[in-house]
């Protein structure tokens, strides 16, 4: 398996009780993906769940996991612009990224709709469209990140450093619609099969990524890096691929082996940068065995 070109995506999920104990856990499958040479490491941001979770905003311990590890890319997935200030995000996530020499990620994220949450607590205006909001925070980040000396000079505000590195910043989506903004905002793009309609065996939409390439490299002279997710329940006594719903999101029950032929297939079918995988299991000692066997 080309496992410098797979990452990983951590929902903050352990069998512990105490989540002390699980934030120990994940800096240590943070790290155990370092050992093992995988490229990404990224943390979803939630706010909503029926039981107690480990961690929100992922910012906290993404310093924690950056600071414990030494090569391998760390970020969110994503980070839900809506929730927040775009200038105190922007300001963060470049703070972060040189500070920890180019391996911040910066995943944009719309998250849900801010109807359905405490907007007293976000401070959002409940008048704001959710989807009008994150497209307007979108362009914000864009001009807070390549505007930097107009910035300074109009409106007196720094990024600290001046003239530092931008943090590689990502469009995260379950569809291809939304491609136009990525292109139009500079942004890398993640294709989630996690949340997406398509069934995993069958994609409509591929030549959609491969347009997408070529439209970012004639727009802004570079190529974009792009990648998919896709969830695991991983069972070695598997003879087959099987759908399965966990949560809300679509999981493939499948052995190791049949997992890193489908990546493998993924590779040459998408023709994608990178993987990010998404391991539903709970037990970290299992969790870092299955990392394993993958990259085997």
């Amino acid at each position: 398996m080309r496992k410098n070109r797979l990452g990983i995506l951590e929902l903050g999920e352990r069998d512990n009780k105490n989540t002390q104990q699980t934030l120990v856990d994940i800096v240590a499958y943070a790290s155990a993906a370092e050992a093992m040479d995988l490229k990404r490491f990224w943390l979803a941001e939630h706010h909503t769940s029926s039981t107690l979770t480990s961690y929100t905003n992922p910012e906290m311990l993404m310093t924690i996991i950056a600071g414990s590890t030494e090569k391998i890319k760390v970020g969110s997935a994503g980070s839900i612009i809506n929730y927040y200030s775009p200038y105190t995000l922007a300001s963060n996530y470049k703070f972060l990224n040189n500070l920890f020499h180019d391996r911040i990620d910066f995943g944009l994220s719309k998250g849900h709709n801010i109807n359905k949450l405490k907007h007293d607590f976000l401070n959002v205006d409940k008048s704001q469209n959710h989807f009008e909001l994150f497209q307007k925070n979108i362009a914000s980040i864009h001009k807070l990140f390549y505007e930097e000396r107009e910035n300074l000079e109009e409106f007196e505000t720094l990024l600290p450093p001046f003239s530092g590195s931008i943090p590689q910043t990502w469009y995260l989506s379950s569809s291809y619609k939304h491609l136009d903004t990525a292109l139009k905002y500079r942004l890398n793009y993640c294709r989630s099969l996690v949340h997406g309609d398509d069934l995993y065996d069958k994609d409509y939409g591929i030549e959609h990524l491969l347009n997408f390439r070529k439209d970012f490299y004639n727009q802004h002279g570079e190529n974009p890096t792009v990648n998919i997710a896709i969830g695991v329940s991983i069972d070695e006594g598997s003879q087959t691929i099987e759908k399965m719903q966990y949560n809300g999101m679509t999981i493939l029950k499948l052995s190791t082996e049949r997992l890193r032929s489908l990546v493998n297939t993924y590779f040459d079918t998408y023709q994608i940068d990178e993987i990010i995988i998404y391991d539903i299991e709970k037990n970290n000692e299992k969790k870092i065995e299955n990392l394993a066997k993958m990259v085997a």
